[in-house]
């Protein structure tokens, strides 16, 4: 599998780090991986590269305050982003890219993970493409609630004083041994360089409260077809969200799959095989490519 790096340059001056994976000869159609708070595209590597193996393009890009993106730039705190519309905006930039490399009449598929597939459903509600461009969307433990109780701190006193004034004040944190219930997985999560490690920023917070209301109120907006995933022992996002988004699309094409004991990253569990094969599945059924037959490893 061949991976191509390269540079996203927003107009207002960030670079933000980008991924390609080719597979040989024409592809079935293109993936669009949005990763979750705090990690980076590079642990999506072997997402990637059971879809390459399907024929299909994959690209993925390190967020603004996230992986690559962050440490390549001194005034891109790690962890830290000053607004979710501007994640938002970043998004549909890099549509737009993946969008002009994907061969004529192929489709293009958005899978976005946690804060990834809040970050989708707002890109889809918020810019509203056309099916023409993006054929479909599958999310996995999709962010759609906030909690920020931790002693007497609320979402109001997130929202009206740390956010304005102390910004990048650390809130609550994310515990490690709740993303997956693979020790190594946890262990490589914990040593990467490239996660961040920190508490989340009051701003961030305050940002995630805001576009989780604004895409809860906006969910009948999308209409295409979508896979909603989330492992049912998820204790990072509640298994609620799922259900929430499922009942709020009004799109008349979609599924959704609760994994019974399974943590928050579905696809980095000891079941990870079933869970990709399920996706894959989806995808054939929606690729629309005729000629091009589905080929499962």
């Amino acid at each position: 599998m061949g991976q191509q790096t390269n540079t996203l340059k927003t107009p207002d001056g960030a670079s933000l780090f980008t991924r390609a994976w080719m597979p040989e000869g024409l592809a079935r159609g293109a993936i669009l991986l949005v990763h979750g708070y705090g990690e980076h595209s590079g642990r999506y590597e072997h997402v990637a590269d059971y879809f390459v193996k399907q024929g299909y393009m994959c690209f993925a890009m390190d967020s603004r305050g996230h992986g690559q993106s962050a440490t390549a730039q001194s005034d891109l705190r790690m962890g830290y982003f000053p607004s979710f519309e501007q994640l938002g905006n970043d998004l549909a930039l890099f549509v737009k890219v993946v969008d002009a490399q994907r061969p004529a009449g192929r489709p293009l598929f958005m899978i976005g993970h946690s804060m990834g597939g809040l970050l989708t459903l707002y890109y889809l509600v918020y810019h509203r493409p056309p099916p023409t461009l993006i054929r479909g969307a599958v999310t996995s433990g999709a962010l759609l609630d906030v909690d920020t109780r931790a002693g007497a701190m609320t979402s109001s006193m997130v929202k009206s004083v740390l956010s304005p004034f102390l910004p990048k004040l650390g809130t609550m944190a994310v515990d490690p041994q709740l993303v997956s219930r693979d020790p190594a997985v946890v262990k490589a999560y914990q040593d990467d360089p490239l996660v961040y490690h920190g508490k989340i920023p009051a701003r961030v917070a305050a940002e995630w409260i805001d576009a989780c209301q604004f895409v809860k109120t906006s969910l009948k907006r999308v209409a295409l077809p979508i896979l909603v995933m989330h492992g049912g022992a998820d204790q990072i996002v509640s298994p609620d969200c799922a259900t929430i988004i499922h009942e709020g699309v009004s799109s008349p094409d979609k599924s959704i799959k609760i994994y019974e004991g399974l943590y928050h990253e579905i696809f980095n569990e000891q079941e990870q095989a079933r869970v990709l094969a399920d996706v894959w599945v989806w995808l054939a059924a929606h690729s629309g490519t005729g000629e091009l037959k589905a080929r499962h490893p």
